[in-house]
C-alpha cells in the first residue's frame, strides 16, 4: 500500500518537524491500511478500498484538528512558503 504511505508522505510534507512528521506519517498510514483492509474484507475490491479511503481522510487542517497537542506547540509546526 505505498500508495497510501506516498499520500500521508505529500500531505504532511510541508508540516511538523521531521521526528513529529515520520511518527503522524506511521499512525496515519497504519490507520488508512486498517480503513482498507476492513473495506476489503466488506467485499470493495483493493484498488477502489485504496482510492475510496484517501478520498474520505480529509486534508492537512483535518490532520491538525486531529492532534490538537501538535497543533497548540506552534514550534512544532512550520509551513514551507
Amino acid at each position: 500500500m505505498n500508495k497510501i504511505k506516498s499520500f500521508v508522505s505529500k500531505l504532511l510534507k510541508d508540516f511538523f518537524n521531521d521526528d513529529d512528521k515520520k511518527e503522524l506519517i506511521e499512525i496515519l498510514t497504519i490507520s488508512l491500511e486498517e480503513k482498507v483492509d476492513d473495506l476489503v474484507e466488506a467485499g470493495t475490491p483493493l484498488d477502489e478500498a485504496i482510492d475510496k479511503s484517501i478520498t474520505e481522510f480529509g486534508g492537512v487542517d483535518d490532520v491538525l484538528e486531529a492532534y490538537p497537542e501538535l497543533n497548540k506547540k506552534k514550534s512544532l509546526i512550520r509551513k514551507r512558503k
